[in-house]
């Protein structure tokens, strides 16, 4: 009995490793019971045990497994997604600890994308992101609707569209190709609860619409009973923002990772564009880049303009202006000064200075890869045409100088074998944490003295 039970045990084991190794291959993984992480795997794997008819049926199907999973989640009240929210009747986004899975889904029987839940993953071998519809044929409300379905899954309790949406393209609609989320960079999100603090790094003086209050505080029936109550009035806007910008910089790098042949030439001065001072180029090179810098400058003022008009129709002036700081409020009127001038001096504020220098360094940086076939014009995750490369990619913690994180991935990437720089930059990170998670500290935020030292001395050896 005892070696029939050792032989048991064994092949428990070799099956859970064997099942850890493919998942590990496609870029996912294994969660254990009641995690708080999980895995798009682990979804389907629960949908096709369960097999449930219905969206409710299967979000208490994954809390039964996953009731973690329910902590985190962000709450839109105006979306431009295919799944409609109202105050009443929100879409929400459900997200694991890192955002390697967000779920969505909405809760007015009438409203488009009932039917379904909405799926992002983050395929961490492949560097990309996939976007997949659920569609639950017994809740479709139409039959235009049903039609999209291929004719063998109408009938079925669920059907898994392919990566895209229903026909592989549905979703690059919206959120382009190659895949990325649609998400403006900090700090306000138009349409989300909890987003409308325009804060200068923790000085918070949070304000929220009312009608969001009222949904946060109601005794939450159907759907939405599924969410953890007890963490319904934090905000988790901010957490989402980080984690997203990340995946999305990891995507970034496996463009470019994929680009190395080309690229393994022209490393030193990429490296240094992003990451130390600007590197010296002819006359005619500098007015084209300072052109370059200046549409890219106006390009990220017209989109934080664009969010500002989008929260005004929403609220009104009155509240805008209760929402944004002094600083913020004199950050605002200067740029949109510079929206009618020809040049960009007029900003003198520091959040906008900060901005030229981005726009500076990304006009340089395109200047270096354009002519390798490499475009930048699909990093951001600004979902409009006035995107904002401020929407791109972020350091650890958010970060203040979006080039540099970058820079800092670039040299684990493209300088693996330099263990010399791989320490300095294991350094910075390192400090750009501690001063994220303390803001009062010795470190300050978000550039400490001694990581800017230690920024210098990288560049000095690359």
């Amino acid at each position: 009995m005892k070696k029939i039970f050792i032989l048991f045990l064994s092949l428990v084991i070799a099956s859970f490793l064997l099942c850890y190794a493919v998942n590990k291959e496609v870029g996912q993984k294994v969660s254990g019971p009641f995690s708080e992480s999980m895995s798009c795997l682990d979804l389907y794997e629960i949908l096709r045990t369960d097999k449930p008819k219905r969206v409710e049926e299967a979000l208490y199907s994954i809390k039964a497994r996953f009731p973690k999973f329910f902590d985190r989640y962000v709450v839109v009240f105006n979306s431009k997604s295919l799944q409609q929210a109202s105050f009443s009747s929100p879409r929400v986004l459900v997200f694991d600890s890192t955002a390697q899975t967000v779920l969505t889904f909405n809760g007015q029987a009438s409203q488009q994308g009932y039917e379904s839940l909405e799926l992002m993953c983050f395929d961490s071998v492949n560097k990309q992101f996939e976007f997949r519809e659920i569609v639950f044929p017994a809740e479709v409300r139409n039959k235009e609707r049903l039609q999209e379905l291929p004719v063998d899954k109408r009938k079925v309790p669920f059907f898994i569209s392919e990566d895209g949406g229903i026909g592989g393209k549905k979703c690059q609609q919206c959120h382009q190709k190659p895949s990325r989320p649609n998400w403006d960079n900090y700090g306000f999100w138009p349409g989300i609860c909890h987003s409308h603090n325009l804060e200068k790094y923790w000085n918070r003086a949070e304000v929220i619409g009312q009608p969001c209050q009222d949904f946060l505080n109601k005794n939450w029936q159907g759907r939405y009973s599924v969410l953890n109550k007890k963490t319904r009035h934090l905000d988790h806007t901010f957490s989402l923002d980080i984690h997203l910008s990340q995946k999305n910089l990891q995507r970034i790098m496996g463009e470019l990772e994929k680009k190395s042949d080309v690229i393994d030439n022209k490393k030193r001065p990429i490296a240094r564009t992003l990451l130390c001072q600007h590197e010296k180029v002819s006359l005619k090179e500098s007015s084209l880049i300072e052109k370059r810098a200046h549409e890219l400058f106006l390009r990220n003022a017209e989109n934080y303009k664009g969010r500002l008009d989008r929260l005004t129709e929403m609220f009104g002036e009155k509240s805008l202006r209760v929402m944004a700081s002094q600083n913020e409020q004199k950050y605002l009127e200067e740029t949109l000064k510079a929206l009618d001038k020809i040049s960009v001096d007029v900003i003198s504020q520091n959040w906008a200075l900060k901005t030229q220098d981005e726009a500076r360094a990304f006009a340089e940086l395109e200047a270096l890869l354009k002519p390798l076939g490499i475009s930048i014009g699909n990093w951001s995750m600004s979902p409009n045409e006035n995107y904002s490369l401020r929407a791109s990619i972020k350091g650890p913690m958010g970060g203040d100088y979006f080039p540099e994180s970058l820079g800092l991935m670039f040299i684990k990437s493209f300088y693996a074998e330099n263990l010399e720089l791989l320490a300095i930059v294991e350094k910075i990170e390192k400090l750009d944490y501690q001063a994220a998670y303390n803001p009062s500290s010795e470190s300050g935020h978000p550039k400490s003295v001694k990581a800017q030292r230690l920024n210098n001395e990288l560049c000095e050896k690359l």
